[in-house]
């Protein structure tokens, strides 16, 4: 269960402040830090700490004012509550014991399958097909359907500002909503998602450039270093196994580097390994 630590500092903001940054920044973790949607796209849901610290630094996702995870079937069966909009919600999001602000809780598998919901249309996003493609309009369509299901708790509205004259703004129930709406603000700002090129890094993140393939400076930096590296392991290798053929030691390293497996020795020993085996068939 997610749930505020009693008399925990409350730290309100407003989420549509939070885009995403201007340029790429000089470490990962601040894409973290950028905004919500951000934030959520790239969330290891393995990891309970992560979501913790999500939910520290932007709140809960306001689930018991969504729809679709009001009464959610991972959720056992308890008492039923009613919010402003006469929506009935499971009592499982309200702590018996807290008041108040500190008071809502969310369970982690309830976050976990709207956090996951949402990442899968992300990834959706990312890689639909290309204009000419025989698949695209149908999975666009689909896309859409999904996107503008997720928009029906979203709606314009108007505000008297401060010097007396009507403002346009938006209106939303949940943090949850407010993350599908900066997802819409990226979409139509011809914002795009990639996946960082560094192999360890590969988190998704926002960019005005469609050819960034770099979520940070330092990421960019270290997969540099590393493809110069890779290069001349791989001449050195190939100077050692001469009687190997070629084509097959140029296709072996590029699996093993492909797996993860970094530094001259340790590709030598994995290739004698390989070469054993192969001996002894």
């Amino acid at each position: 269960m997610i749930v505020a630590k009693s008399g925990a500092k409350i730290d309100w903001y407003d989420p549509l402040e939070h885009q995403q940054l201007p340029k790429r920044p000089r470490k990962p973790e601040e894409q973290d830090k950028s905004s919500p949607h951000t934030a959520l796209a790239r969330l290891d849901l393995k990891d309970t700490n992560a979501v913790l610290n999500f939910a520290n630094k932007w709140g809960l996702l306001g689930l018991w004012n969504v729809p679709a995870y009001q009464m959610a079937e991972v959720l056992p069966e308890n008492d039923v509550e009613v919010n402003l909009w006469k929506e009935k919600y499971s009592s499982w999001y309200i702590h018996p014991h807290k008041m108040r602000y500190h008071g809502w809780q969310e369970p982690v598998p309830v976050f976990i399958e709207a956090a996951k919901e949402y990442q899968n249309i992300i990834e959706e996003i990312k890689n639909l097909p290309p204009i000419g493609h025989e698949d695209r309009e149908s999975q666009a369509l689909i896309l859409e359907l999904r996107l503008n299901e997720k928009f029906k708790g979203i709606r314009p509205g108007v505000y008297l500002g401060e010097n007396e004259n009507w403002v346009a703004g938006w209106q939303y129930r949940s943090l949850l909503d407010a993350i599908y709406l900066l997802t819409f603000m990226s979409l139509v700002g011809n914002k795009y998602w990639r996946r960082c090129t560094k192999k360890r890094c590969n988190r998704l993140f926002i960019t005005e450039n469609p050819d960034n393939q770099y979520c940070s400076d330092r990421c960019r930096n270290a997969h540099l270093v590393q493809k110069h590296n890779e290069k001349i392991w791989k001449e050195n290798l190939l100077k050692i196994y001469t009687e190997v053929d070629q084509k097959w030691l140029i296709d072996t390293i590029e699996t093993l580097l492909g797996q993860g497996i970094s530094g001259e020795k340790k590709l030598s020993k994995k290739i004698d390994s390989i070469l054993k085996s192969l001996r002894e068939v």
